[in-house]
């Protein structure tokens, strides 16, 4: 096993990242000063686990980080890694290199590595000390450690001894195992004085926990009867709730059917009324009139025909005379007329056709009639019109409220789900204040069993003559340093003080006679005082507590004097570990309780104190507070979250109610929108037949205006010629007969056409009467519907009261069942299942179980007051005693066991340093003979008597002086004795390798001649590596390595081989 290399980075001088090959041998390191050469030693021993910045020759640690330069900058790291050749498997790991690392960072933190693996420094010494590396690193010789070999405590020496030979891991066991021991023997005593107060307590505890189990007896029963009881009235309050809920869904499900039954008679009243609508606006008497005129017209027209035709006959019947010409003159005048008359027909045909109303003339009632209906379905059009723009706005209002209400119901969801959440945080709150005031409540209960525990003593003493009582009782304390003046006065507290020695002794006896555990104070035993250390910051607690006024007050403050002399208070925990070490006699407190006395330190006040106790009391108090609190926020949030269910159920019928409702509103409007289709399809026909029948009186106008026409011109064509008025006349009569031919033609049709109106008129006027006949009908079935819509409204009406009343009742029975189930709850902590499942107690013979609860409850009021806790503090205590009795026993087996052990690691630590010393002694008789031919030097045991912890003399004597005072030596040859003695350790103990830093600068030609003969001898057994500015030396040296500082401020290492330099 070697060091096989060296890789620094940030390391004090060496800023870069360097890497050093180290060989088996000697390995020498030289460099001018100040280059970095002692940086290489400071480094294997930093990496190592040095823990004190003085080892690595620094104020402060993170000195070893690169501070900088005036050319580079400071470094945040410092990190070195060490590599050792594990191949002989030394080392008890597998691996045959293992590489150690340490980093260190400017804000303090530091990591150890083993392999890359983070590990802790104890790993790391652990790792080295079976190879003879441990934490005091002998194996590494710095600068001035020679002289502080020579200078050192003979304790000290024996270190280096014990280290070598493995006896720390020893002495490591033995540590833990005394610290065992000291823990068991306070648990021993803590034992017994708890054993013998549960056996004091225990007599007394079993009277009352018999009283307690008769009355828990009596409570057991009343309390089984009670949930039987309360379990009969839950299954009544549930049944009935059970019969209210079918009556609930019955009562809904009939709400529904009248409902249902509602919209349909809503629906058929809405057709029978667009039936009644329509058959009123079926067109049949207005087509009647119409027949009825054209018939009158009819009637007229034949008149008018007999008439000309009577004419024209006369006309035949006369010759052309004198005055045909007068006669062509006023026919030709009527012509005219008619012509005038016939033209005006036609305008007028023209604008009825053209604005579909109009009211000129006798000739156009039809289109008047016509009109009138035309505007009477126009005003039903819009009628429709304005119904379905109401009925889309209250569409749009049920869609705005559906939408509404749809948010309610989220909103109520959400607010329901986050008051669960409240309710479930507000159950894990009230269980964790369960849980504080649990655990407060039973730590002020064992601060207070330890507290009468150690006030036993004085109750033991109270009734011994001279005796005054517990100290703790004679003396007040200011508040500010209570704590520190507990700490300090320690056990004395609890002390019984005794008017004199006498007394005290009494008070002694009797403590040993009944095996109590207590301290006794005599006042007037001790007649001086001590003085105060006079500590820097350090002022005396005497004047924060004084005795009470009374007949001792001057004895107890002088006992004070006595007991607080060596206590200094100082505020700083620092300040207190200075005081403490500069002025052991002196006992150090601190405002937190710590103390610090040449006798042991303690960080923290006692666990046991009555101050401890009222702070154990005060954290019961806030915890029971705080579990009301809990209880409270609970109640509160099973309120919202009933609250928000309530509200959750609102929004929801609501959310059904307007959505039927909405159902109901489409229906209608869907109807209007099929009556309007019916009354525009009305109006187009009507419209269309009036077109029609304006066109053919058009066009019957029309050819009787071109008949007029064509006359007129025959009239005016005799009157301007009469030259040929004969055969004019004769032309005109062959006219007349072909009018008359005409008149007869049209008459025919006249007539004709008046045939078939009147059938029309007849076919009309039973259409009219079928009509009236379902008028009549439509009217008695919307007679029917509207009075079951009437009768089932009513019927509605009722049913949604009995449902209100059902919802009334099951909210009253439901509020019952929860105070019931509430009930159960606080005072019995069951489920109401369990109180359902109860079976009825066995009762004596003719007694009812109210009977029963009444006849028990009287029985607990004749027993009077019960302490509620005595059977369970019996049995508790009964439980504490035999667990204390077993734990005591433990704890005497333990203390057996740790005392063997004590006991066999003492006898391997005197065997293993027996043969270590004597191997050492050897070896440092032989070395020291080899460095001073002719000398004698020993190593002397300053006990030898107690191997455990005698140190080591070193005695020297060179060749010729008879000294025996190493400090009577020169430099040289204290320097030679200490390599004499370390070399003699290594050769005894030997360890893979060794580091020395200028070890040889102190010796002559003729010492350094012997030192490197002893080099020599060792470069065979172990790695050496040594830091040297001797040219001898680097002549004896395997390898070079030569360190310089680079201009940028960074060290740097030049490797060479002893065969490379010889060359």
């Amino acid at each position: 096993m070697f060091l096989k290399s060296l890789t620094l980075k940030g390391f004090k001088s060496f800023a870069d990242t360097t890497v050093m090959e180290l060989e088996p041998g000697v390995t020498v390191v030289v460099g001018p000063n100040g280059s970095g050469k002692s940086n290489v030693v400071d480094a294997i021993a930093w990496v190592l686990g040095a823990q004190a910045p003085s080892s690595v020759r620094s104020q402060k640690m993170d000195d070893v980080i690169f501070a900088g330069t005036s050319k580079r900058p400071a470094l945040g790291r410092a990190e070195v890694m060490l590599t050792i050749d594990n191949s002989a498997g030394l080392l008890p790991i597998e691996f045959t290199e293992v590489t150690v690392s340490r980093v260190l960072f400017r804000s303090g933190e530091s990591e150890y590595a083993i392999n890359g693996v983070e590990c802790r420094l104890l790993d790391v010494q652990e790792l080295l000390s079976d190879a003879g590396v441990g934490r005091q690193q002998h194996v590494i010789v710095s600068q001035g450690q020679i002289d502080a070999v020579l200078n050192a405590r003979p304790e000290d020496r024996r270190g280096i001894i014990e280290e070598a030979a493995g006896v720390l891991k020893h002495r490591k066991r033995k540590e833990k195992a005394e610290r065992r021991l000291e823990g068991t023997e306070a648990n021993l005593m803590r034992a017994q004085d708890l054993l013998r107060e549960v056996r004091r307590n225990l007599r007394p505890l079993e009277r009352q926990a018999e009283s307690a189990r008769r009355h828990g007896a009596l409570i057991g029963e009343m309390r089984s009867l009670q949930m039987f009881l309360a379990g009969r009235e839950l299954q009544s309050f549930q049944a009935r709730l059970t019969n209210l809920a079918n009556d609930k869904l019955a009562g809904e499900e009939a709400e529904r059917g009248l409902r249902a039954k509602l919209s349909s008679l809503d629906t058929a009243v809405m057709a029978a009324e667009a039936q009644l609508s329509a058959r009123g606006d079926s067109g049949v008497n207005d087509e009647l009139v119409r027949i009825e005129q054209l018939r009158g017209r009819a009637r007229g027209l034949v008149a008018v025909l007999v008439e000309r035709r009577r004419s024209v006959e006369r006309d035949r019947g006369q010759l052309m005379d004198s005055g045909v010409i007068a006669t062509l003159e006023a026919d030709a005048a009527n012509l005219r007329s008619d012509l005038a008359k016939v033209a005006e027909q036609i305008a007028a045909v023209k604008a009825v056709s053209a604005s579909g109303t109009t009211d000129q003339g006798s000739t156009l009632e039809e289109a008047q009639v016509a009109s009138q209906k035309v505007a009477e379905l126009s005003a039903r059009v819009r009628g429709l019109n304005e119904d379905i723009d109401r009925l889309r706005n209250i569409v749009a209002t049920d869609a705005r409220n559906e939408t509404e209400l749809a948010q309610r119901l989220v909103d109520a969801d959400a607010a329901r789900v986050a008051a669960e959440s409240a309710v479930d945080s507000a159950m894990s709150l009230f269980s964790t204040a369960q849980s504080d005031a649990s655990t407060s409540a039973s730590r002020a209960e064992s601060l207070q069993l330890t507290l009468d525990a150690n006030g036993t003593s004085a109750a033991a003493l109270r009734d011994i003559e001279g005796t005054l009582g517990a100290l703790s009782g004679m003396i007040d304390i200011d508040s500010e340093r209570r704590v520190a003046v507990q700490v300090a006065l320690g056990d004395a507290l609890s002390a019984v003080v005794a008017q004199n020695v006498d007394a005290a002794r009494r008070a002694l006896q009797e403590l040993r006679q009944t095996g109590a555990v207590g301290a006794v104070l005599a006042l007037n035993a001790i007649t001086t005082v001590p003085s105060t250390p006079l500590i820097n910051n350090g002022t005396s607690l005497r004047s924060h507590v004084r005795a009470k006024p009374g007949a001792h007050e001057t004895q107890v403050n002088r006992l004070l004097d006595v007991l607080l002399s060596r206590v200094v208070f100082v505020q700083s925990w620092a300040d207190a570990v200075e005081a403490a070490l500069a002025h052991p006699e002196a006992v150090v407190i601190t405002g937190d309780g710590d103390r610090f006395a040449s006798s042991g330190m303690r960080v923290g006040t006692s666990n046991v104190t009555a101050s401890a106790l009222e702070e154990a009391h005060r954290r019961a108090e806030r915890a029971k507070e705080a579990l009301g609190r809990a209880e409270s926020d609970l109640a509160t949030a099973r309120t919202r979250m009933a609250q928000a269910r309530d509200t959750h159920a609102t929004a929801l019928t609501l959310l059904e109610r307007h959505r039927s409702t909405a159902t109901e509103t489409n229906a209608r409007l869907s109807f209007a929108y099929d009556s309007l289709r019916s009354v525009q399809a009305e109006l187009q026909g009507l419209l269309s037949v009036l077109r029609n029948d304006l066109e053919v009186k058009s066009a019957g106008l029309q050819e009787r205006r071109q008949f007029l026409q064509s006359r007129l011109g025959d009239v005016e064509a005799r009157l301007n010629a009469d030259v040929e008025a004969r055969n004019a006349a004769a032309e005109r009569r062959n006219k007349i007969e072909v009018g008359l031919n005409a008149l007869v033609r049209l008459s025919a049709l006249v007539e004709k056409h008046s045939a078939t109106l009147d059938a029309r008129q007849a076919e009309l006027q039973e259409i009219r009467r079928r009509q009236s006949d379902e008028v009549r009908a439509i009217s008695q079935r919307l007679d029917e519907a509207r009075k079951d819509r009437t009768s089932n409204e009513q019927l509605l009406e009722e049913r949604r009261e009995r449902n209100r009343r059902v919802e009334v009742e099951e909210a009253e029975v439901r509020m019952r069942l929860e105070a019931t189930i509430e009930a159960l709850r606080r005072d019995h902590s069951v489920e109401p299942q369990a109180a359902i499942d109860t079976p009825q107690p066995e009762l004596p013979e003719g007694t009812t179980p109210i009977a029963r609860v009444r006849e028990l409850e009287r029985e607990l009021r004749l027993m009077g007051p019960i302490n509620p806790l005595a059977l369970e503090e019996f049995d508790e205590l009964q439980k504490r005693h035999t667990f204390l009795e077993e734990q005591l026993e433990d704890v005497k087996n333990t203390r057996r066991e740790l005392i063997k052990v004590i006991k066999q690691v003492d006898m391997e630590i005197q065997s293993t340093f027996a043969s270590a010393f004597a191997d050492v002694r050897d070896n440092f008789e032989k070395l020291f003979s080899m460095l001073f031919p002719g000398g004698h030097g020993k190593l002397l045991l300053t006990s030898p008597d107690d191997l455990l912890n005698t140190g080591i003399e070193v005695e020297a004597k060179p060749s010729g002086k008879n000294v025996k005072k190493l400090s009577l030596l020169s430099g040289g040859e204290r320097s030679l004795t200490a390599l004499a003695f370390l070399f003699a350790v290594f050769r005894s103990r030997p360890s893979p390798f060794y580091v020395m830093d200028e070890v040889e600068a102190a010796l002559d030609d003729v010492n350094l001649h012997r030192f490197l003969s002893l080099i020599h001898e060792f470069r065979q057994e172990a790695q050496l590596l040594i830091v040297s500015h001797q040219k001898r030396t680097m002549e004896a040296g395997d390898c070079l390595l030569g360190v310089t500082m680079q201009p940028g401020g960074s060290s740097r290492i030049i490797v060479e081989r002893a065969a490379a330099a010889a060359s």
